[in-house]
């Protein structure tokens, strides 16, 4: 392997570690977004409906959005944790792959290999987005 092989495969590593980084801080930043944007949005929100001499929109409505707002994001996140598209779940399978024989001897049932190898591989994909595991 020649020197700019080498370059070459450290900056693709380097980008594919900071695309990785962007991907799983996604949860973070929208909860950021929920927990720090949305009250300082609130507040202008609330001014500037204040402000106009109409006053069309009484205080009460605009302090429900953010309540509005939670319930919404309470609800997707509950609906992402169900159908196990969450980043934040580890992936739960719905039922056993193995049975315990003669109380010493474990064994795959039959015709689950298939489905025990999509579920580690699932498995390994969730602990490497946690950076548990490496690629």
């Amino acid at each position: 392997m020649d020197m700019l092989d080498v370059v070459l495969e450290t900056i693709c590593e380097l980008f594919t570690t900071i695309i990785r980084a962007i991907y799983n801080s996604l949860e973070t930043v929208a909860n950021m977004i929920l927990y720090v944007f949305l009250p300082y949005s609130m507040f202008y929100i609330g001014q500037y409906f204040y402000s106009l001499e109409n006053k069309f929109i009484t205080i009460d409505l605009i302090l429900l959005l953010p309540i509005i707002t939670y319930v919404i994001i309470y609800i997707i996140k509950g609906i992402l944790k169900k159908t196990g598209n969450s980043k934040s779940t580890m992936p739960i399978p719905k039922h056993r792959f193995t049975v315990l024989i003669d109380d010493d001897e474990v064994v795959i049932k039959k015709g689950m290999l298939n489905e025990l190898i999509l579920y580690v591989y699932d498995l390994e994909e969730w602990l490497e987005r946690k950076g548990k595991i490496n690629h």
